[in-house]
């Protein structure tokens, strides 16, 4: 059987042609998230440099970028006020309140201190 809008016996697959607009958003949500990330190992002196740079920013109260991972994603958060509420979580100030992080998620700290 000849079809109208293609030549040969591709009639099974005419109805693939139309898209429902709930599949259309669902494919675009699809290509905008971002593909998971794995989490970074972390040498001994790249997490000393961290402890050490945490530290110093907890005592001058200096803002920083903070990146950790979180949902298989690496995620950043800007802000100032550091403190630690245990010997697993930081409590980080931000301009939409208080961000809790586990310090073993923390993969970098940047702020404006030279550490030379």
């Amino acid at each position: 059987m000849v079809n109208k809008l293609s030549e040969g016996s591709n009639l099974i697959w005419e109805s693939s042609r139309m898209i429902l607009p709930e599949h259309k958003a669902r494919i675009r949500a699809h290509d905008l998230t971002p593909p998971p990330k794995s989490r970074p190992a972390l040498s001994e002196d790249r997490l000393t440099e961290i402890n050490q740079r945490l530290s110093i920013a907890i005592e001058t109260g200096v803002s920083m970028t903070l990146t950790y991972y979180k949902n298989k994603q690496h995620l950043s958060v800007t802000g100032s006020h550091l403190r630690l509420l245990n010997e697993a979580t930081l409590e980080i100030e931000t301009d939409k309140g208080y961000d809790h992080i586990p310090l073993n998620d923390i993969i970098n700290l940047d702020n404006d201190l030279c550490f030379d």
